[in-house]
């Protein structure tokens, strides 16, 4: 299991404006650190996330009047040669630069009612949470922020997308996923999956692993359909500093 960290978020105080922090806590010893760090870089805005079975620790944090947000499920599939599977016919491939501006309409339309921690949080914009899911697929694109991305055809169009990210050697991330709205239940969604497998097991990792949140059934039924196993389950905590003067 990973170790408790903390960091200032240049990213989200850019897109935000609010000198922000992300955390990810392991035992209930450990909040009085995260709270120094927090005082000590005038952390205006923390997001921290836990386990889920840490009980104790979550009432604790609810104690200290941070909020829960969301819940964050991570599937993990083990790759191997015998179990990178076979797609149905050839319609995923590697972007390419003029497929960024096919990409952003997607992620406008396929997004347009998710719900992430941010917007749940009512001191956010919906429109500025809109926005962030828009500029981390562009940077994706441009491979700012992602190690590759592939690309769903249908009838020569992009229909949908996943980046991939090498979070070590031994394993790629699937951050972000999503197909359009009316290409969905051709199979698309099924073959990036796939792909994103064989590239995985290409680069030389052992697992592939991916995430969403709990009220999305239709990933998790796709994605256990394929074989991957729910692994870990995290809560997402907000916490304003500035609610306490």
């Amino acid at each position: 299991m990973p170790e408790t960290s903390i960091s200032l978020s240049p990213l989200d105080e850019t897109r935000f404006g609010f000198r922000t922090a992300r955390a990810f806590v392991q035992n209930l010893t450990d909040l009085p650190l995260i709270e120094e760090f927090c005082q000590k870089e005038n952390v205006e805005f923390l997001i921290l996330r836990c386990e889920t079975d840490k009980i104790e620790l979550v009432h604790a944090l609810e104690a200290k009047d941070f909020s829960l947000m969301n819940t964050l499920l991570y599937f993990r599939y083990l790759l191997s040669a015998e179990n990178i599977l076979p797609r149905e016919k050839e319609t995923v491939f590697y972007i390419q630069p003029e497929d960024e501006v096919r990409i952003k309409k997607i992620t406008q339309s396929a997004f347009a009612d998710y719900r992430s921690h941010y917007h749940a949080d009512p001191r956010f914009d919906p429109r500025d949470c809109d926005e962030g899911y828009l500029d981390w697929a562009v940077r994706s694109c441009r491979k700012e922020i992602a190690d590759e991305v592939l690309v769903a055809k249908s009838n020569g169009q992009v229909k949908g997308f996943l980046t991939l990210r090498k979070n070590s050697s031994d394993e790629v991330e699937g951050p972000l996923f999503s197909v359009s709205p009316e290409a969905q239940g051709q199979g698309l969604g099924r073959n990036l999956i796939k792909a994103a497998f064989a590239w995985a097991y290409k680069e030389g990792a052992k697992e592939f692993i991916i995430s969403t949140q709990i009220t999305n059934l239709a990933s998790q039924n796709l994605w256990v359909g394929l074989g991957m196993k729910l692994n870990r389950s995290l809560y997402t905590f907000h916490k304003w500093f500035d609610e306490e003067k």
